[in-house]
């Protein structure tokens, strides 16, 4: 059992526990389960010098006695099983005692843990209003909380541990232009909800053309900490910044980053190119199973190819194979295999394109008329008909390319798609509107 899986059981029964971050949680497990082993070892021990005062250590004795009547005659495996089972069935009147109070000691120790912190904790929302002067400080004296496992930088010194009002302190002296910049930096990364990344820092300095602020965050593979990406933003207000902050510290969590600039690349271009193949899989599907699976045929390609060499055989590829066409066809392959996607031959007719496309319509609820069409026409005229149907939606028809002679379609926004054709040139794949292949 790993420290998260114990600290979400330990939490079960625990009210409120959802609003504790799961750092916290794995810390105040931690010390439970130190407290527990001691209490364990303690009680064990009173319960042995116990019986050895009152039997005068004779039930020691008998003990041994019994356990090496068991353990004449011949050595063999099963003696042995029979002998630990026997010495554990005797020492386990005595272990109960300690199990049972430390488990009960756990339960309560941690319900007190979890009320202090639930007690200190604000809820970060984005309508939070903004306290300027004596009034942000009687806020932060409110709140109280001491945030003893983050580094807080200034430029000038590192500060272990701090309150939210020294944040709020070194803020506006950034924004006086007394500090240059400050460094928010948790002992443990922040994990960024829904992916493998973590952020091991954030930075707050002044615009150099406004009196915003501009934040940058740091992120990087939770396995490759220090191939960092720094995303930035310009032109925050006062309030904006506070928020983030807030949200960073309090709550662990970052800004989406999708519209944040990139500054700073540290990657590899290995890193690089499974980060591209990765958001291309999350633009796709929101299924967890298939991006994991994904991942590790981007991470390795060729274990992947080998575990499922029978889909690569019936589309005639081989061991010879390269990495590119391993991770390209294994996101069709996957979509395929959970119906986001349909693979169509060429001269695939009317009746079936729409008997194929129309789960993926029901969906999206979108309408699919068979009237709409002829039945003369192809794939790609049939694909224009509907882009011009659904155009009111903003959905499209959306095409994969796989260099082969048939079409892997799926529905999706137009803005997707535009996302999906950009990404997918850096890689030099293709996706494009169906209408167009």
């Amino acid at each position: 059992m790993t420290k998260e899986e114990r600290a979400e059981k330990w939490f079960q029964s625990v009210p409120e526990a959802e609003a504790i971050p799961i750092q916290t949680k794995m810390e105040i497990c931690s010390q439970a389960a130190k407290r527990m082993a001691f209490i364990w070892l303690v009680l064990l021990g009173v319960e042995c010098l116990s019986l050895f005062w009152v039997t005068r250590g004779e039930l020691f004795n008998q003990v041994a006695d019994f356990l090496n009547q068991l353990s004449e005659g011949s050595p063999t495996k099963n003696r042995y099983k029979g002998l630990a089972l026997a010495g554990t069935l005797i020492c386990l009147p005595v272990l109960i005692l300690p199990s049972v109070v430390a488990h009960f000691f756990r339960q309560g120790w941690i319900q007190k843990e979890a009320e202090k912190v639930v007690k200190v904790m604000t809820p970060v929302t984005s309508d939070q209003p903004y306290l300027d002067g004596d009034e942000g400080a009687d806020f932060a004296s409110i709140s109280g909380r001491i945030f003893a496992d983050w580094v807080l930088d200034d430029g000038e010194k590192e500060q272990n541990g701090f309150e939210l009002e020294e944040v709020w302190q070194q803020l506006a002296a950034v924004q006086d232009g007394d500090r240059d910049f400050l460094i928010l930096i948790p002992q443990q990364p922040v994990k960024l909800e829904g992916s493998q990344l973590v952020s091991d820092f954030v930075q707050v300095c002044q615009d150099e053309d406004s009196d915003a602020f501009h934040f940058e965050i740091s992120v990087a593979d939770a396995e490759r900490i220090n191939e960092n990406v720094i995303y930035e933003k310009n032109g925050l207000s006062k309030k904006e910044t506070q928020d983030m902050l807030r949200a960073y510290l309090e709550n662990r969590v970052t800004s989406e980053l999708e519209d944040w600039e990139i500054v700073l690349d540290m990657r590899t271009d290995e890193q690089k190119n499974i980060a591209i193949y990765q958001e291309i899989t999350q633009l796709l599907t929101d299924d967890s199973e298939v991006r994991s699976r994904l991942t590790s045929c981007f991470e390795s390609p060729k274990a992947y190819f080998k575990q499922y060499a029978e889909r690569y055989d019936e589309r005639g590829i081989g061991e010879e194979v390269n990495e590119s066409t391993i991770k390209w066809l294994a996101i069709a392959d996957e979509l395929l295999a959970v119906d986001a996607v349909i693979e169509l031959d060429w001269k695939t007719d009317k009746d079936e394109f729409l008997y194929q496309l129309a789960p993926l319509a029901a969906k999206q609820t979108l309408d699919l008329e068979e009237n709409w069409f002829d039945e003369g026409d192809n794939i790609p005229t049939w694909c224009k008909i509907l882009d011009e149907r659904w155009a009111g939606h903003d959905f499209c028809l959306a095409c994969m390319d796989i260099n082969s002679d048939s079409y892997v379609l799926f529905i999706c926004k137009r803005d997707i798609l535009e996302k999906l054709v950009t990404l997918s040139h850096t890689i030099n794949q293709r996706f494009g509107h169906a209408k167009n292949m």
